[in-house]
């Protein structure tokens, strides 16, 4: 992490817009930070924004100051303008601009991949807290005990051990093995659940491949294949009878309509003699239909005749027709021509008579013949229709006959036709049987991956614990020679700093929490608890301490900042102890190669190791920012 500006404007004692250029300061120096107060001389550097200078870098970063201001608690008093603060940064070969403003609350960032003020202007985006965070790689705590070692912040050899502990567990990210191993003890409860399911679904599996197993359907696609032979065999014994049935009604058939035709030929035949003899029979009547005509016209002739006769017998000598006189002869000679004449008629009418006579015996013998005919007629039509309605009959059956033969024909084509159906279920439960087998070795094999995984998370619920422990081991060990190889250089030589962290109870139930912090001198055979010491002896130790701590922090998260802070570390240390201090400052600044920032109110002016001194001064316009270069 490379600072290189930083702007402030309205920030505590800053009033109007100031720029502190963090790059134009020399790498592997140290600078002194003093100040003077113009506004109340006797505080000399008291008030004057010598520390507000780097609060303002904490505040950019987390939103409040060392000590947790923020808001109106770090806006300028005397002045209406609006409180900012413009960081500008790189990290990881990426360049940022970072603008956080007080009322309104407001949150920047700006990045690009190089230093162009072009390039980052199109690219400002809001950002949380969070993921500013995640950019800067460093959280607040980490900040202030590696970065800014703020003279209001207690240091961390002064915390109570808990909070040492937890301090200690957020730089090192320690929990996180805690939490580690809370998630593998879920996942073991999780993975426990899983393989009860498995093992009940595992049951009902191996029940299921047992009632599959008993399903065999062997004997019901056996008895199925016998009935649908048995079926096919009835119907071509049906099939058979039916055709021998239709074989004898064809042959009735054919006889029925041979004896058909012959009875129409008798009829017609008979008809033919039955129309003979009925033409005779209508001749006949017509000749004595012609005789009684006959006899009625003679009849009548002879009814006039004898008119007449008895007309000449009345009269004697007087023409009865036309009233004159005639002779007794003539009147004799007309008697006899008219007894002639009937005579006449007298004789034709017998001999009609006796015609008629004849013609009518014989017309009745020929109406005998044609009742005789005509029953046979009868009788034959009688026996035409039963014939007729034999031979109906006869081929209805045998088309009705023919029909269920189809119907047959049909049957036993959708019988052959017809899949097995226990065929099919025997497939399916196949199927069912294979899948569920399938089923169970992908249980099993569930089973045992989730076995193989209780075991490694099991194995972890501790390891995670292991590994923490081991890390907090490694950490303390490197922390200890961090802390003992400054407190050399502090002028405590032969002093020796023993940290003691959590440790893990019997039986390894519970952890017992707390980190100590003791100290062997050449003066006490045991070790005395850091909070044992006073003045300059204890704030040695705390400087030592927190070198120890800002080495340790860089080591562990890889976090390495180009600046260091530290404000008023020399309260408590003599002229020599601050000369030590100031030596050691330097030392570290070459080694590290960073730029280490001391602010202090004492006069260190004289101190030949300052590259530069940053001067603040503040008058009635607010602080001001100044440089001398050594």
């Amino acid at each position: 992490m490379n600072i290189r500006s930083i702007t402030i404007q309205g920030f505590r004692t800053f009033k109007e817009r100031q720029t502190f250029k963090f790059i134009d300061i020399t790498s592997k120096t140290l600078s002194y930070v003093t100040g003077k107060n113009k506004v109340e001389e006797n505080l000399e550097g008291n008030d004057v924004g010598k520390s507000s200078l780097f609060e303002a870098l904490c505040f950019a970063f987390y939103g409040m100051t060392s000590t947790k201001l923020r808001a109106g608690d770090i806006g300028n008093w005397d002045s209406d303008k609006k409180c900012y603060v413009a960081l500008d940064f790189e990290n990881n070969g990426k360049y940022y601009t970072l603008l956080r403003r007080w009322n309104p609350n407001f949150l920047e960032v700006s990045v690009a991949d190089s230093n162009d003020e072009m390039a980052m202007a199109d690219v400002k985006k809001g950002i949380t807290q969070q993921e500013l965070e995640d950019i800067i790689g460093l959280g607040f705590s980490g900040f202030l005990y590696s970065v800014f070692i703020s003279q209001f912040t207690s240091k961390f050899f002064d915390l109570e051990p808990s909070e040492k502990l937890k301090i200690f567990s957020d730089i090192l990210n320690l929990d996180d093995w805690i939490n580690r191993s809370e998630k593998a003890k879920e996942e073991v409860k999780l993975i426990k659940n899983d393989i009860d399911v498995c093992t009940n679904n595992r049951h009902t599996l191996e029940g299921k491949i047992s009632v599959l197993s008993e399903k065999d359907f062997k004997d019901d696609i056996k008895d199925w294949d016998k009935n649908q032979k048995v079926k096919i065999k009835e119907i071509d014994t049906g099939v058979i009878l039916l055709k021998k049935e239709i074989t004898i009604l064809n042959k009735s058939v054919s006889e029925l309509k041979i004896e058909e035709k012959e009875l129409k030929e008798e009829l017609k035949l008979e008809t033919i003699g039955y129309n003979k003899i009925s033409d005779e029979f209508d001749k006949i009547k017509e000749c004595v239909e012609n005789f009684s005509r006959k006899i009625r016209d003679g009849e009548k002739d002879l009814s006039l005749l004898q008119k007449s006769i008895d007309k000449f017998e009345d009269v004697k000598d007087t023409c009865p027709y036309c009233f004159q006189d005639v002779s007794p002869t003539h009147l004799r000679d007309e008697l006899r021509k008219l007894d002639k004449e009937a005579n006449v008629i007298e004789t034709k009418m017998k001999a009609d008579q006796i015609n008629k006579k004849n013609a009518f015996k014989k017309m009745n013998d020929l109406n005998l013949k044609l009742d005789k005919r005509d029953k046979v007629l009868n009788d034959l039509e009688d026996d035409i229709k039963s014939v007729v309605f034999e031979l109906g009959d006869a081929v209805v059956k045998v088309s009705t006959k023919n029909a269920r033969i189809r119907d047959f024909v049909k049957s036993k084509d959708t019988i052959n036709s017809e899949d097995n159906p226990f065929v099919k279920l025997k497939e399916e439960n196949d199927k069912r049987l294979s899948k569920v087998k399938d089923d169970l070795k992908s249980l099993e094999k569930e089973f045992s991956e989730l076995e193989r995984k209780s075991k490694l998370y099991e194995f972890w619920v501790k390891g995670f614990k292991d590994v923490r422990l081991f890390v907090v081991s490694q950490a303390l060990q490197e922390f200890e020679i961090c802390i003992n190889n400054n407190l050399q250089k502090l002028g405590l030589s032969e002093w020796e700093v023993k940290l003691d962290i959590e440790k893990e109870t019997r039986g390894g139930k519970s952890i017992k929490r707390g980190f100590e912090v003791k100290v062997v001198s050449p003066y006490n055979n045991k070790s005395v608890p850091f909070k044992c010491w006073g003045g300059g002896v204890s704030q040695r130790l705390r400087i030592a301490g927190t070198m120890g701590l800002i080495d340790l922090i860089r080591s562990r998260t890889g976090s390495d900042w180009n600046i260091e802070i530290w404000d008023e570390p020399t309260q408590w240390l003599s002229s020599n102890g601050v000369d030590q201090l100031l030596e050691l400052l330097m030392e570290r600044a070459i080694l590290s190669e960073k730029k280490l920032f001391l602010i202090d109110h004492r006069k260190l002016n004289s101190f030949g190791g300052f590259y530069n001194i940053i001067n603040i001064e503040k008058d009635i316009d607010g602080s001001k920012i100044s440089i001398e270069t050594g």
